[in-house]
């Protein structure tokens, strides 16, 4: 399922890490031969906000920003533009969306300049333009989501257009101008249509969802719908209300032809009997009088996990439901309130973590972590007690990573890094033993927060944190303590340091052409990559 892109939204394909931190003595400079490549505005990249990115097939790296389309190919990045002198440019700069289809080829969606196809042998662009006056050209000027189909040997580009429903792109057969006109665009439009059932029922969707048999999926504040190709024609939608004006908020494939939907009324199955019809029974409600219904009818997320539990969020929390129970509909609640002492003591939930042995571990805001026991069906809690050694220090968890040897790291907002060792053997909060890995050289006056952790794939034994303030740190937990911590910084006087001191993305890859692996961090100031064999 494709959704919108936020127009702010940094990197969201990579792995988020925060820290808090001041410099100290204790703070390692850069090695003089280590070598950083900044990709600030100065050197290529087009601008240091980027809204989405992209990894092709080929290894490539490609990064949608305000002002231009950047491509990295590991050893050069080159930034492509918007030339009002040449047609074969980008169209707008303002990247939002960005999607490769099965072809091979890069479709880009702008905030204003519609729709591109970037062809990458020959550099061009292929731009389809939104004019008001052009009612078989692209519907809108901003395209949000991008997606494909493939049937009976024809593909078809479907677009998320601003305000104005869906757009198809069929394929192959795209005319060769780069600027397409009335003349000669291909686009078809699906839109309502007022007193024809047919017709795309609204023109505001939620999300867009092709399925195992490339049937296209939209859902909306009212309903789903279908779009069913015609033989001879454009084709027309089936609308489908699992209840009345029931919104649909997510879908997920379960069997072919079998589908679960997050509903304003429960969890609804769909199971499609013919061409253009699918019979509909809610299969789980929140009943006040059954304590082992839903624990709330709005669904807002639906989610299949490995070993087939069904979990559903709601506004109340979690209601859990395994595949022994799925029949008789007895769910499992994880909430808030003093009916629940097994439950979650807090709602907002801010880190997920599954680890080798089928545990669940949850951070939640302002309420400590939790580890979920499958064959219990309660959550233990781990929280701050102050009189008792080995416990966390702080109740605020914000990161949670696994380590390959089980080691569980967590991160709070305020006491800095922790570990718990074997986490799949640890006890009861009365017995397990938290370590504390305080950062060094900060005052006590500054909180040391940590957003988010992560290992490292080049090496393993390698933690890596970013900092909002304090740049790069690089651990070796098994260290001496002198040793432990190396902190990579923001030098105004050195280009070749950091772009910013805050660092908020971080993401191993290896290079397509020479297969050396590469550090990449995001920052306020742009993107820089570390060779991870310098450090």
């Amino acid at each position: 399922m494709q959704g919108c892109f936020l127009r702010h939204h940094l990197l969201s394909c990579l792995l988020f890490l925060l820290l808090t931190g001041t410099s100290g003595p204790a703070f390692a400079e850069f090695p003089e031969d280590l070598r950083i490549e900044p990709l600030s505005i100065d050197e290529g990249v087009s601008h240091n906000l980027i809204y989405c990115m992209l990894q092709d097939r080929d290894g490539l790296m490609w990064f949608g920003t305000m002002y231009g389309l950047v491509k990295y190919d590991g050893v050069r990045y080159t930034t492509y533009r918007h030339d009002p002198t040449d047609p074969a440019s980008l169209s707008f700069d303002d990247i939002i969306a960005l999607y490769q289809d099965s072809a091979g080829d890069l479709w880009i969606g702008t905030w204003g300049g519609g729709l591109n196809k970037f062809d990458p042998l020959s550099g061009r662009f292929t731009r389809y333009l939104y004019q008001p006056d052009d009612p078989r050209g692209i519907g809108s000027g901003i395209v949000w989501s991008i997606t494909e189909t493939r049937e009976a040997g024809q593909r078809s580009i479907w677009l998320a257009v601003d305000g104005a429903g869906l757009d198809r792109l069929v394929l192959p057969g795209l005319p060769p101008a780069t600027d397409h006109n009335a003349e000669t665009t291909v686009f078809r439009h699906y839109l309502p249509a007022p007193g024809d059932q047919h017709t795309l029922p609204t023109r505001q969707l939620k999300f867009v969802f092709s399925d195992s048999a490339n049937r296209l999926w939209a859902g909306h504040q009212q309903g789903l719908c279908r779009f069913i190709p015609g033989d001879n024609g454009p084709g027309r939608f089936v609308t489908y209300a699992p209840g009345d004006n029931l919104p649909v908020n997510d879908m997920i494939e379960v069997a072919p032809n079998r589908f679960l939907l997050g509903t304003g009324g429960g969890v609804v199955e769909m199971q499609i009997t013919a061409e253009d019809s699918a019979h509909f029974q809610i299969r789980h409600r929140a009943e006040a009088q059954d304590p082992a219904s839903l624990l709330h009818p709005y669904i807002t997320r639906l989610l299949l996990d490995r070993a087939g539990t069904l979990w559903c969020g709601t506004p109340r929390g979690l209601s859990r439901l395994d595949p022994q129970d799925a029949a008789a509909g007895r769910f499992t609640h994880y909430r808030q309130g003093p009916d629940a002492p097994t439950g979650l003591p807090g709602n907002a939930i801010t880190a997920l973590c599954e680890d080798q042995s089928g545990i669940i571990w949850v951070g939640a805001y302002y309420s400590g972590l939790y580890k979920l026991i499958r064959d219990r069906r309660v959550f233990t809690h781990y929280h701050s007690d102050p009189a008792r050694a080995g416990s966390i220090a702080s109740d605020q968890i914000s990161a949670l990573a696994m380590d390959p040897s089980g080691n569980l790291w967590v991160g709070t907002m305020d006491e800095g890094l922790w570990q718990l060792s074997d986490s799949a053997a640890a006890g009861a909060p009365s017995t397990a033993r938290f370590r504390h890995y305080p950062l060094p050289g900060l005052p006590p006056a500054r909180r040391q927060s940590i957003s988010t952790i992560s290992t490292g794939i080049y090496d393993p034994q390698i933690l890596w944190l970013g900092t909002p303030g304090n740049g790069l740190i690089k651990m070796h937990p098994q260290a001496p303590a002198q040793e432990r911590f190396t902190f990579f910084r923001h030098d105004r006087e050195n280009s070749t340091s950091l772009p910013s001191p805050t660092v908020s993305a971080l993401s191993e890859a290896a290079d397509p052409l020479s297969g050396e692996f590469y550090l990449w961090a995001g920052t306020p100031e742009g993107l820089c990559r570390i060779p991870l064999n310098d450090l």
